[in-house]
């Protein structure tokens, strides 16, 4: 289940990766030739995208459409959506979530709001982190100590379980009060 666990977190946060570093097209074909450029400006700022570098990258994909955006009423609607986006309450949300933010709302209670659900974030992801891994270790120390009690086993084995046994056991305390710091 921890294995399960932990490949289900490395899929993710991969696929973040290659989300964050533009890795899927930022618009459609199909939106390319039904949206109008506000829109599809609007939508832009909607995601924090980079006006200018969304841009490029949307008329690009368009252009294979014979779809040319225009420019000032893409430009037009990325302000609209920039007032949208801009909420305080997206703030918090959009850190809430570990989205990345890059700045556009120039607004400081906006920056505080969002700098807030980060910290919320942060904060739960790190608690999962180490409520996994003293579920790891609760279930490693069981095994080694089933296997002390029940398996014939070299000296160096046992060497080697106990080493291991006192490196968890350590981690553990560590963990717990880590847990402990931050719950306060």
């Amino acid at each position: 289940l921890a294995t399960l666990r932990h490949l289900t977190i490395c899929s993710i946060t991969l696929l973040c990766l290659f989300v964050a570093i533009g890795g899927c097209a930022p618009i459609s074909r199909e939106a390319c030739v039904q949206e109008s450029a506000y829109d599809i400006g609007y939508d832009a700022a909607l995601e924090n995208a980079d006006r200018d570098g969304r841009f490029e990258r949307v008329s690009k994909i368009c252009i294979k459409q014979d779809r040319v955006v225009d420019r000032a009423q893409y430009l037009e609607g990325f302000a609209a959506g920039t007032a949208a986006f801009c909420q305080i309450g997206n703030g918090f949300g959009w850190g809430r979530r570990g989205r990345a933010y890059n700045g556009v709302c120039q607004d400081a209670e906006f920056d505080m709001a969002y700098d807030g659900g980060l910290r919320a974030y942060k904060f739960e992801k790190r608690m999962e982190e180490i409520r996994s891994r003293l579920e790891y270790i609760r279930g490693r120390l069981s095994s080694i100590t089933d296997i002390l009690r029940n398996e014939p086993l070299t000296d160096e084995r046992r060497r080697a379980l106990i080493a291991e046994e006192d490196r968890l056991i350590i981690e553990r305390s560590d963990l717990l009060t880590e847990q402990q710091s931050l719950a306060l």
